[in-house]
């Protein structure tokens, strides 16, 4: 009987994995079928690409770009348009770069699309039927309910560098929400960005205030869940600090004044002093020229000692730039920079005979200084590139260098060229590269 047991229990097993190996085989093929579905064929920003993109994309290219993202577009929104003061281009001018990108697989840069995604994204860009077009936004929905935000009271001393809430925020159709918190001061009009890690669901929102001036603040909050956005104002933050506090100083180390650019990111050096033992404060780089006015970065807290940070400079093309560091009310700057994009296949060796002749009998490197006041050394690669901005402006732009006067000060001098003028500018703009 013991056997007849044994051998009928072996029977149902068998029978029980004949069936589990069928199911396995049936839900592996389904699995294949759906990992080899297409995208949607005729997608538009308004049902497909606006909440793909913002679950995917809008934290790091949204109102406030992080991580490095580009400063000159957003993928929160369709339209170009002038958005916090500053011209950005909208997603539907990207519908290119958006599908190359992620059939590259470099973006979104940790985990890549799903297949039907991308082909999603494609089809989007295909439709659109050419380069400058812009890619189908689709009908508005008047059903979209933008999202909702509820919110504690906001926590924090007046004294205190920190204030944070607790937060839900629902969206009634369940989009994928990201918002981003920001400060006004009383009576002026340039928001400061406080944080960008909002998202759906509930949270805390914390942010330092020890690096914004004492005052009162309008805080506001912005959502979008991909398909439009919403503001909200949140209550008035008063910002003081105490009376023994030291605010901090800064250094600007690199870049230097008058420097020529071309390498973006760009590594920003600075010291940052603060005589309080222990204090921190965030770091903001900013790039200005005339009106035009920045944020490239923006660091967690640092504090007092050396740092140096990678900034996109993509945003700045040709001369003029202020380069601005700031940390609280403390700032520092550095000015008439030249961002270049151009290449070119001269290298210093090509133009150091030039230098030599045409500048390096005023500016050597050695005790034969004619005039012991111009207190530049032009005698070698380094002092040169460090000086790029200037003598692109003096020797290219204003052709004031080298002076007339040169040719009754220096024996058998001769002025220089036109020619000569161009292939200075020209090395000088590709980055002055030694090698």
């Amino acid at each position: 009987m013991r056997l007849n047991y044994f051998a009928a229990t072996a029977a149902r097993i068998g029978a029980a994995a004949a069936r589990i190996g069928a199911a396995v085989g049936l839900i592996t093929t389904l699995i294949g079928t759906i990992g080899c579905r297409s995208g949607v064929s005729n997608p538009t920003w308004t049902d497909d690409i606006g909440p793909l993109l913002a679950a995917n994309c809008v934290r790091c290219h949204g109102r406030q770009p992080r991580g490095g993202a580009p400063l000159n577009f957003r993928l929160d929104v369709y339209d170009d348009g002038i958005y916090d003061g500053d011209y950005r281009v909208g997603a539907g001018a990207m519908a290119q770069f958006i599908a190359e990108r992620v059939h590259a697989e470099t973006m979104p840069p940790t985990t890549p699309l799903a297949d039907f995604q991308i082909d999603t994204l494609q089809a989007w860009w295909d439709q659109a039927g050419g380069v400058g077009m812009l890619a189908a936004r689709g009908d508005a929905n008047p059903g979209n309910t933008l999202p909702n935000i509820q919110i504690d009271d906001i926590v924090g001393e007046p004294s205190d560098n920190q204030r944070r809430f607790n937060y839900v925020i629902s969206d009634r159709e369940f989009h994928v929400v990201t918002g981003s918190l920001f400060a006004t001061p009383v009576g002026g009009d340039q928001s400061i960005l406080l944080s960008s890690d909002l998202h759906s669901g509930a949270g805390t929102a914390r942010w330092f205030v020890g690096n914004l001036p004492p005052g009162s603040y309008e805080t506001t909050v912005a959502l979008s869940d991909g398909h439009g956005t919403r503001q909200f104002s949140l209550p008035r933050v008063r910002v003081t600090h105490p009376d023994d506090n030291t605010l901090p100083t800064l250094t600007i180390e690199s870049p230097a004044p008058d420097d020529l650019l071309s390498a973006s990111p760009l590594a920003v050096s600075f010291t940052l002093t603060d005589p309080d033992p222990g204090d921190t404060t965030q770091v903001i780089v900013s790039l200005s020229r005339g009106q035009q006015n920045v944020v490239i970065a923006s660091t967690n807290r640092l504090g007092s000692g050396q740092h140096t940070i990678d900034v996109d400079t993509t945003v700045a093309q040709g001369p003029g730039w202020t380069l601005a560091v700031q940390a609280g009310p403390s700032t520092a700057q550095v000015s008439g920079l030249y961002f270049s994009k151009q290449t070119s296949s001269l290298r210093y060796a090509d133009v150091a005979q030039l230098f030599a002749a045409k500048c390096g009998r005023c500016h050597p490197g050695s005790a034969q200084v004619i005039l012991p006041t111009l207190g530049r050394n032009f005698a070698d690669y380094t002092n040169i590139a460090r000086s790029a901005g200037l003598i692109y402006r003096r020797v290219v732009q204003e052709q004031t260098m080298p002076p007339r006067s040169a040719e009754t000060i220096l024996d058998d001098f001769t002025p220089m060229t036109t020619a000569e003028r161009a292939m200075i500018g020209e090395w000088l703009l590709a980055g002055a590269p030694e090698n």
